[in-house]
């Protein structure tokens, strides 16, 4: 798979809080890209087996909002993760002041 920067921004969100789960927006955010860039990424992290997903259970009537789609880092992902961000994981968590989820 071919990592790029905005890749590498992504998986640094993930690996922030590799056991939690993230949607879009929050992702976005973090990686400081757009989404239309961000969800590309993720599909290809899914499909090569990095990311597992899941649409949450919502009523988007009573929440008065659409239902979102989770991200997480599967153990393969992680290891991957980390070996692609490496040394770049400090100055990568610049480039995202305050993110949490």
């Amino acid at each position: 798979m071919r990592i790029t920067h905005q890749t590498r921004l992504v998986l640094q969100a993930f690996l922030d809080a590799p056991e939690e789960d993230a949607y879009g927006f929050t992702l976005s955010q973090a990686a400081g890209i757009k989404t239309g860039t961000l969800y590309p990424v993720l599909q290809r992290l899914v499909v090569e087996g990095w990311l597992s997903s899941h649409w949450e259970e919502l009523d988007e009537h009573a929440a008065g909002r659409r239902r979102r789609r989770y991200y997480r880092l599967t153990p393969e992902g992680e290891r991957n993760a980390r070996a692609v961000v490496g040394d770049d994981a400090r100055p990568l968590r610049q480039l995202m002041p305050g993110w949490s989820r």
